[in-house]
């Protein structure tokens, strides 16, 4: 499994524990200051036997083993490779390498009624939804120039 039992196990035992101590007497904030100091015993504790990886993109068969882990128990199995490829790919697109950090803001899902799961793919730049009135419009651009205006197009009278 990916954790997530166990996570709702953890969190279970520690609300039974919190209102154990509340019913106690013992106070919110002695009960938080003492959950502190054990989530830094336990943190430090998994610092030591974690693992090093250097350099994402040569690490990336360890980000898509954790993310199919992650995903094997979320979706159907035989789909797990292929959704595990596509958020790796995605995370590695939005990672910024001098500063370590992931943008998660500049990535999108965007989700269809009707579109089959298996039909799912990843677009590296912008997706515009609009409509198209022409049949001559064609339905998919590659290295475009694209412009964004803010006001409008028609001509004021």
């Amino acid at each position: 499994t990916d954790g997530s039992m166990t996570t709702l196990l953890l969190i279970y035992s520690f609300l039974k524990k919190t209102i154990k101590m509340l019913t106690k007497g013992f106070s919110l904030s002695e009960i938080n200051k003492n959950y502190m100091i054990l989530f830094n015993i336990v943190n430090k504790i998994l610092n030591k036997i974690a693992f090093q990886i250097v350099g994402w993109k040569k690490s990336r068969d360890y980000f898509m083993l954790s993310a199919y882990s992650s995903l094997s128990s979320k979706i159907t199995h035989y789909l797990s490779n292929r959704y595990a490829e596509l958020c790796v790919n995605a995370i590695l697109n939005v990672y910024d390498y001098r500063k370590n950090i992931i943008k998660l803001n500049l990535i999108k899902i965007e989700g269809r009624f009707g579109d089959l799961i298996q039909d799912s793919f990843l677009i590296k730049g912008f997706l515009i939804n609009c409509s198209f009135d022409n049949i001559c419009i064609p339905k998919k651009l590659n290295n475009v120039i694209i412009a964004l205006i803010s006001d409008k197009l028609n001509p004021s009278s």
